[in-house]
């Protein structure tokens, strides 16, 4: 078994030099939120480098509540151009072998990067990612993300190396596709792949999914370390850009398209998301009826054949095209009707 040593400055400068690992923090409006993420990432048992926290236009005194801790962040102002940009300028203000992570409202646990950095090491892989769970209004979930995938894969997708962590050895694309479990807070990655990659796309940084177009990009090349220990709590409160359901599928989806046409997939990978980019649509017509948001659902529709409608959604497609009062009285009545059986 690989044991999980948690490296200090000290120990440093007695053997081996660890690699040097840049914290970047994206933010807009993080002031309320923001000094206890920088808190717990400076509890890491992992020395770093560099915490860069780049806020991106906020209105809000997101600036003094990074200022409190002098020296110790770096502050970065860019005007507002949305969350990949802001990371990527995080990332070209800082000079390390390694990259990780962390949205301004999230929170690592000590070990969280120590876990991360032994599988970079010892097993040579260039992005890893971790397990977490949900945080809502500081109650924390009852099980893991990758606990509820209901196929389980997440708990042995390669060879286990040791105390919770596994290298994939294979591409992990095809998981990805039918469960996303990589969010940004939660991953690491060189700066040599990054590169490689061809960095982020900022093209995409106020899509609510922004993060899965680089993802795609890592998880399609192999291996990759994976920790199933939850190490970050990833908080959901009612400020969240990401919390709009019917937008996230919509963005996923326009990922997804954008994959397809551009990422020089083989023709197995371009089928599973053709077939993601149906589903997800479904499900988007779903959740865009039943909040009587039309012209988001007449877009989900165009994406879903009519061979692979059920009657069901057909009805729903008829409903949606009636005049807006109308449809919005029939879908009301139609969704009441549902909600008392």
């Amino acid at each position: 078994m690989m044991a999980i040593r948690a490296i200090t400055p000290s120990q440093k400068d007695q053997g081996p030099v660890s690699p040097e690992v840049s914290v970047i923090i994206p933010t807009w409006k993080g002031a309320a939120f923001i000094g206890a993420t920088i808190e717990s990432i400076l509890r890491s048992t992992y020395p770093i480098a560099e915490v860069v926290v780049v806020d991106d236009g906020s209105p809000d005194d997101t600036a003094g509540a990074v200022a409190r801790y002098g020296s110790t962040v770096r502050l970065l102002r860019i005007a507002n151009s949305g969350t990949t940009a802001a990371r990527a300028a995080g990332i070209a203000a800082t000079g390390t072998t390694w990259l990780a992570f962390c949205d301004h409202d999230d929170i690592w646990q000590p070990d969280h990067l120590a876990r991360l950095m032994c599988l970079a090491t010892e097993q040579n892989v260039s992005f890893a990612f971790s397990n977490f769970v949900h945080a809502h209004s500081g109650v924390l979930a009852p099980r893991s993300h990758f606990s509820c995938d209901p196929r389980g894969f997440w708990e042995k997708p390669g060879r286990e190396v040791g105390d919770g962590l596994f290298v994939a050895d294979a591409p992990l694309l095809p998981d990805v596709l039918a469960y996303q479990a990589i969010y940004p807070s939660c991953s690491i990655v060189s700066r040599a792949f990054y590169e490689r990659l061809g960095g982020l796309n900022a093209a995409f940084g106020r899509n609510v999914s922004e993060d899965l177009e680089f993802t795609l990009r890592c998880v399609r090349e192999a291996p990759s370390g994976i920790d199933t220990h939850p190490t970050v709590h990833i908080t959901r409160h009612g400020t969240n850009y990401s919390g709009d359901w019917v937008r996230g599928l919509a963005g996923s989806i326009e990922i997804l398209k954008f994959a397809a046409a551009n990422h020089g997939l083989p023709a197995t990978w371009l089928a599973m998301i053709n077939h993601q980019i149906v589903q997800r649509s479904v499900e988007g017509i779903d959740h865009a009826f039943l909040a009587c948001r039309f012209e988001e659902f007449r877009q989900f529709a165009r994406d879903v054949p009519l061979a692979e409608m059920s009657w069901k959604t057909k009805f729903k497609v008829i409903v949606a095209s009636l005049p807006p009062p109308a449809a919005r009285s029939l879908s009301a009545l139609l969704t009441g009707a549902a909600q008392r059986r």
